[in-house]
């Protein structure tokens, strides 16, 4: 037990507040019992009235010691009729009981308890302790038990935040792959017409070097165009597709031969350094060691033309 507890305890049974104190300084008694005990015993060697130290003094003195005479030996409370040896008890009662307003000194002496009062209080001191105790034991259980419902709702908080923070991630990211989806396909959409365009100027070219002057009618748009191929080219235009997808456009002159083509691709190609082989899709042809002191014009890549290397 707390020596302020056992201290006030005491009070409570009616000593006074420093004898309680000096008593349980200077025994070192730990617990209830042993230091009722020391105090009561040291509570019936004193009980008699203590002499006047003014006992010696002259008669001019006979109206102070007068006055001595009739100071409170103990204090009332007009509510419930209790005594109390000294103001401290007095304020712990007020404080406990409420009773705040109807106080009174008196000249009455609080009767020496007996051996059966000691013990009847002991037994009520030790109720009150256990009471008390189990009171403690009681509250502290209770706020074990809010600190825990405490940290449930933390934990189930923070699981809480942490599913929103995922599923907003998820979104996020099925938005982007939506987003790249559609992106793929708009390139691949523009790449398939790009094709289907160099395929139809490739063979309108084909055609144009198979046949030679056109004399049968055709549409004047188309008559257009297909004189315009087969006239004379000083330059073509070369678009190259590498094995990566990304594609280098160049104009060469008609002269050139592939070797130097491939040369150029050498020099600016970005998907690496491992050797390659050309081809023309439409008309398919694959180019060999053969073809390459050949010219552009002699291959028929003018004016332009679409090679892929593989």
């Amino acid at each position: 037990m707390k020596y302020k507890e056992t201290v006030q305890c005491f009070i409570d049974m009616g000593f006074e507040k420093a004898e309680v104190e000096k008593c349980i300084s200077m025994s070192r008694i730990q617990g209830v019992e042993p230091a009722a005990e020391s105090l009561l015993a040291n509570n019936d060697d004193e009980m008699g009235p203590s002499t006047s130290q003014g006992g010696s003094t002259s008669n001019t003195n006979s109206e102070t010691n007068t006055s001595y005479a009739t100071v409170a030996k103990s204090y009332g409370c007009e509510e419930c009729d209790k005594l109390f040896t000294d103001t401290t008890a007095l304020e712990y009662h007020a404080i406990k009981s409420g009773h705040s307003c109807n106080f009174a000194g008196s000249t009455e002496e609080m009767k020496p308890l007996t051996d059966d009062d000691k013990i009847e209080q002991l037994k009520k001191l030790e109720e009150r302790l256990k009471k008390n105790r189990e009171e403690c034991k009681a509250k502290e259980k209770e706020e074990e038990l809010e600190r825990k419902k405490i940290r449930i709702y933390s934990v189930k908080d923070k699981a809480a935040t942490k599913k929103k923070l995922e599923d907003e991630d998820i979104k996020t990211m099925m938005d982007d792959i939506k987003r790249v989806k559609q992106e793929d396909k708009v390139t691949r959409d523009r790449v398939k017409a790009e094709i289907e365009a160099d395929k139809l100027h490739v063979e309108l070219l084909y055609l144009a070097s198979e046949i030679g002057p056109l004399n049968c009618e055709l549409p004047e748009d188309l008559k257009l165009a297909y004189h315009k191929q087969i006239k004379d080219y000083s330059k073509t235009k070369l678009k190259i597709r590498l094995t990566n997808g990304q594609i280098i456009v160049e104009t060469f002159n008609v002269k050139e031969i592939m070797a130097g083509v491939r040369v150029y691709i050498e020099l600016h190609r970005s998907d690496g350094d491992a050797p390659f082989g050309l081809m023309r899709r439409f008309p398919r042809k694959v180019f060999t060691c053969g073809d390459d002191e050949k010219s552009l014009e002699q291959l028929g890549l003018v004016p332009r033309a679409d090679l892929i290397l593989y």
